[in-house]
């Protein structure tokens, strides 16, 4: 099945990285990544480029980090850790329905990395910058009420035939009813589409649904996160295969 967006859209955000530094709308994240999933990885600015397109490079290569409190201070004490890599997030922008389309290329699955482009709910869109972990401040943990996520793609672990991976927490994740799915992706080039609706949320690759998933997902407004993470779900990276690279062309946001 075709997926085939309205032609009365209207782009409310657009962003295909012309030059090379990052609008205002974009936020670097300069912290370790999420404790409670076990990452190994420091995410620095270092590790996100832009040239006429964004990339976020994974290296394996020892560097010093930790988390932060709201106000600052230390939560989780700096320490040394594999690797490097880049993370960076919408800075105040958010969507209430809508479709998200990214042209992106995917680390290979061999790299064993942890690369995600996803939407989570806007209540942790001020403490991601500080800490990945969820039950800070507004930001609820998943199977907790008003916690939001849209994960399109995923990709961590499994065989090359079922890496990537269509997901939804609204609350809890394994919602049931197509909200969740696995598909092969080469390193080329793909464009990635989310639709989401009042009553639908449906993933398409290079304009093929991937998933339905129907639910009356949270009207909660959410946000746009693009990064690679290492360790936890996605396993040991293979250190042969780095530095290795997720790549995006554009992001392109329309409501109708």
């Amino acid at each position: 099945m075709n997926f085939t967006a309205a032609s009365t859209a209207n782009v409310i955000f657009f962003d295909n990285f012309a030059g090379t530094t990052l609008s205002s709308d974009w936020m670097v994240i300069s912290r370790h990544g999420e404790y409670a999933q076990n990452e190994t990885e420091c995410n620095i600015p270092q590790q996100i480029a832009v040239n006429n397109g964004v990339t976020i490079t994974t290296a394996a290569e020892s560097w010093t980090c930790g988390d932060f409190n709201l106000d600052g201070t230390v939560r989780h004490t700096p320490s040394p850790w594999p690797y490097i890599t880049g993370d960076m997030q919408w800075t105040s922008f958010s969507i209430t329905y809508g479709t998200v389309e990214a042209r992106a290329k995917i680390p290979p699955q061999s790299t064993a990395l942890w690369p995600a482009l996803w939407l989570l709910g806007s209540n942790c869109q001020a403490t991601n910058p500080y800490t990945a972990d969820t039950g800070v401040g507004t930001c609820r943990n998943p199977g907790s009420i008003g916690y939001a996520e849209i994960d399109f793609p995923e990709c961590y672990g499994g065989t090359p035939s079922t890496w990537c991976q269509f997901h939804v927490a609204n609350p809890s994740f394994g919602m049931g009813g197509g909200c969740d799915a696995t598909f092969p992706l080469d390193r080329n080039w793909h464009i990635f589409t989310l639709a989401w609706t009042p009553t639908s949320i449906t993933p398409a690759l290079d304009g093929t649904i991937v998933s339905t998933c129907n639910t009356a997902m949270t009207y909660r407004p959410m946000f746009f996160i693009m990064q690679i993470q290492t360790g936890g779900a996605g396993g040991t990276p293979n250190n042969a295969l780095l530095p290795a690279t997720l790549a995006v062309d554009y992001v392109r946001v329309t409501q109708p």
